[in-house]
């Protein structure tokens, strides 16, 4: 008996075993189905773009860059200290940059251009024995007379996009103009509890959102040229329209009010760029970026401007200049040419 169970056990684990090789064939069959499928349609893709463009140029990388703004308002405040918006600074972050380029002529191609950094934040924990607040008008937003804990947190994300259209003058120098859009967000806030009674608290928090679009030109040059190496420098400026978005909000009083304004804003942004190239499809890239936008809300430019009491409004302040500027880094290839 006890024979006939250990073989009809074998037998089960032999049936698994083959029902789990069934399986995988037909998973390595789909899988290799699938394969096929997305060469071919890669293929077919890659024919129709022949059809329109004599070549396809592939550059994608990360890009490291630090924010500072020279706003000095003073946004936050305690019984012996204040925090101005100097001291709110987001640091750094790091994204990812993607440009296409396609050629459709001997001394013209199309750019498109993309990037985005969603990282820049600063935070910290205050105490104070007599309260603390924001400095909305005309006596603050927080938690006063009692000690009280604060927790204030402030994040930016910034999104580009943009096509150009770029045409060369010499193999070394091209000139572009273009369209672009960029996204600025700002979102600064504090928690408020009264220390010993958690059920005392306050949340403030204060948005500006930036929708920037308009037209801009430049120029793109080779300023060096020694055997694989090279040097190049890209500078490109632009008008645009800002559409501004800001908002206030704090749990007590159910306060949440926004305002709306269109402000014109400058864009300027310079590259200065180390090549290495690897062959005539593929090289290495990597340099120095500079970004400045004028006439851009933040967070902490609407705090002074939000009026708690007697009736809750905020107004789009738009008078701040942030600049990005860090590091890239990028490979280059042909897709085909």
């Amino acid at each position: 008996m006890t024979s006939a169970v250990k073989s009809d056990a074998s037998r089960e684990t032999f049936i698994g075993t083959d029902s789990l090789r069934g399986d995988r064939k037909m998973t390595f069959r789909y899988t290799g189905f699938i394969l096929g499928v997305s060469l071919l349609t890669a293929s077919a893709v890659q024919a129709d773009l022949r059809e329109h463009f004599d070549a396809i140029e592939v550059r994608t990388g990360a890009l490291y860059l630090q924010r500072s703004n020279f706003a000095d308002d003073v946004i936050f405040s305690t019984s012996s200290a204040e925090l101005t918006a100097q001291d709110v600074q987001q640091g750094e972050d790091t994204g990812w940059e993607l440009s296409l380029f396609g050629q459709i002529s001997d001394c013209k191609r199309i750019e498109f251009r993309y990037f985005h950094l969603d990282g820049f934040h600063f935070g910290e924990s205050y105490t104070d024995p007599g309260g603390i607040v924001f400095n909305t008008q005309p006596f603050g937003s927080g938690l006063v007379d009692f000690p009280v804990a604060a927790n204030l947190e402030y994040g930016a994300e910034l999104t580009n996009y943009e096509i150009n259209s770029r045409c060369a003058v010499n193999p070394d120098l091209e000139w572009f103009w273009g369209v672009r859009h960029i996204r600025s967000r700002d979102q600064l806030a504090g928690y408020f509890e009264r220390i010993g009674n958690p059920g005392t608290n306050n949340h403030v928090a204060f948005g500006a959102n930036n929708y920037l679009t308009g037209v801009q030109c430049g120029l793109d040059a080779v300023l060096a040229d020694v055997g694989p190496f090279s040097l190049e420098a890209l500078v490109k400026a632009g008008l645009y329209h800002n559409q501004v978005q800001t908002s206030y909000s704090e749990t007590q009083g159910a306060i949440s009010v926004v305002a709306r304004k269109d402000v014109p804003a400058f864009v300027g942004e310079l590259q200065l760029t180390g090549v290495y190239h690897i062959n005539s499809s593929a090289s290495c890239r990597i340099g120095y970026q500079f970004l400045v936008m004028t006439n851009i809300a933040t967070a902490p430019n609407q705090v002074t401007n939000s009026v708690r009491f007697p009736a809750p409004s905020t107004v789009a302040m738009a008078t701040d200049s942030p600049i990005y500027q860090g590091i890239f880094a990028q490979l280059d290839f042909y897709l085909y040419d």
